[in-house]
């Protein structure tokens, strides 16, 4: 079977998630010359997806893949700077060997306990929900690691996180990539001033774990603390570092926006796969094939299935980003107070930590 078509079956693997090789293929039938005469066997499709390999999707998905915002659409951008936001979840994979070497999964008492899990890291545009950037890894790799190989996707854009990926090394490759970014953060990150900003903010030093502030492998950050209805602080690092020209109240009602990734992950994850749904792929190379994505690589091709159609999503949600950009606002409202503690760097993120606490395990068919 050529490679032309296999892409095309790949895709259509992700769109049909439910049903079986010959059922797939049997959809594609009158669309596809390959399949005029006959649908070949199932054996036929893994030998395909194994010649195929992962670069060809990889190469699909960057083509693809990017920010779709123009200029100017409310909840899109922040005095010119792209608004993105990175976040992770897993996948879980067939229970075998071959994918429970290469990617791990949950344990109890060293104990397999649950299938394999693929861990993905996205970087959204926030106004329309594309994936800009992806990067894959296993169960027992961090998600700031992964966040780290789509770095140089965001030069120029105003990148959010939430309080599991502050890391000095994640911080040195964004900005030197040319974004810019907030992250919330605990309370014993950044958290001794070192100069108290004329708004209630205050500059400060985010440090390797172990190392004092005035340590030169650190990094300045601007810190900004507040609450919400009365609730717990909330923190955020930014390196946004000019009070005047980013007032903390814009800056406060801008992490909001983290959460469209969460939307974005919800429509590949419910609405394209459906619920309760495992990865086909019995084994890593046919799933970097079709879709699972080996290590480092992007995941496709649902990643690609839904890059394929967020134009038309896009247009129709207009109206959605310009009323949620301007209720938000309203419902955030940050006093700013000081705080003082030691410095140093959050222990190892492995995803299930976060502002989404409840975060759902994410299943899916590739």
């Amino acid at each position: 079977m050529p490679a032309g078509f296999m892409v095309y079956f790949a895709l259509a693997l992700a769109l049909f998630q439910q049903d079986s090789y010959d059922d797939v293929a049997e959809q594609l039938v009158g669309g596809v010359p390959e399949l005029s005469a006959s649908i070949p066997n199932k054996s036929s499709f893994t030998r395909a997806r194994r010649r195929l390999g992962p670069q060809v999707l990889e190469s699909l998905f960057r083509e693809l893949a990017g920010p779709l915002a123009s200029v100017g659409p409310e909840g899109s951008f922040y005095r010119g700077m792209r608004l993105a936001a990175v976040d992770g979840f897993v996948l879980d994979a067939p229970d075998t060997k071959a994918n429970r070497a290469a990617f791990g999964g949950p344990t109890k008492n060293s104990w397999p306990a649950g299938f394999p899990q693929v861990r993905v890291v996205t970087l959204t545009e926030c106004g329309t929900h594309a994936q800009i950037d992806a990067a894959v890894g296993g169960f027992s790799g961090g998600e700031p690691e992964l966040a780290i190989k789509t770095a140089d996707s965001a030069a120029g854009m105003l990148v959010i996180m939430d309080r599991g990926f502050p890391r000095v090394a994640l911080w040195k490759a964004y900005t030197g990539a040319g974004a810019h970014l907030l992250v919330r953060a605990r309370s014993s990150v950044a958290a001794r001033p070192v100069e108290h900003l004329p708004d209630g903010t205050y500059l400060a030093r985010m440090s390797l774990a172990g190392q004092r502030a005035s340590h030169p492998g650190g990094v300045p950050v601007r810190v900004i603390e507040y609450r919400v209805d009365g609730g717990e602080v909330v923190r955020l690092l930014t390196d946004l570092l000019d009070p005047t020209a980013y007032p903390a109240m814009e800056l406060a009602r801008l992490y909001h926006a983290r959460w469209e990734a969460e939307s974005a992950f919800r429509q590949i994850k419910t609405f394209q796969r459906g619920p309760a749904q495992v990865l086909r792929s019995a084994d890593p190379e046919t799933g970097a094939a079709g879709g699972l994505g080996a290590p480092g690589r992007a995941p496709l091709p649902h990643a690609g299935h839904h890059v394929l159609g967020r134009g038309q999503r896009y247009r129709s949600r207009q109206g959605l980003v310009r009323q949620s950009a301007q209720a938000h606002p309203a419902q955030r409202g940050p006093s700013v107070r000081g705080h003082t503690q030691e410095d140093q760097e959050v222990p190892g993120r492995t995803g299930s930590e976060g502002a989404p606490q409840a975060r759902q395990r994410h299943q899916a068919h590739a």
